[in-house]
C-alpha cells in the first residue's frame, strides 16, 4: 500500500514538472502570421444537442474572401462582428485564416 502511494506521489510530481516545462516552452514560441483584411461572404450557426444530457453547443461558421480565394475563418467564437459584405481583420498563417491568435 505504501509503495502505491509513493508511486502516485512520484507520478504527480513528474506531471507537475512537465506541465511547468511545457508552459515555458509554449510561451517562448513565436506564432508567425500576417494580418490581412478579408470580406465576409456568409455566416451560419449550427447547434448540436447531446442526446444524453440535452446540452446544446453552437458552432459558428464564417466564410470570407481574401485575395480571390474563399476561406473558412477559423477560431470564431461568435457572429456579433461578422456581417455579409463587411471587411474584417484576419490572421493568415499556413494558408488558413484565423479570427484571432
Amino acid at each position: 500500500m505504501k509503495n502505491k502511494v509513493a508511486l502516485m506521489w512520484i507520478i504527480t510530481v513528474i506531471c507537475l514538472i512537465l506541465t511547468i516545462v511545457f508552459l515555458f516552452l509554449m510561451n517562448k514560441t513565436e506564432v508567425k502570421y500576417e494580418e490581412v483584411t478579408a470580406t465576409v461572404i456568409s455566416t451560419s450557426t449550427k447547434e448540436v444537442v447531446n442526446k444524453k444530457t440535452q446540452n446544446r453547443t453552437k458552432f459558428y461558421e464564417v466564410k470570407v474572401k481574401y485575395d480571390g480565394k474563399e476561406y473558412e475563418l477559423q477560431n470564431v467564437h461568435g457572429l456579433s462582428g461578422y456581417y455579409e459584405g463587411k471587411s474584417v481583420k484576419a490572421l493568415l498563417a499556413n494558408d488558413k485564416l484565423y479570427a484571432n491568435v
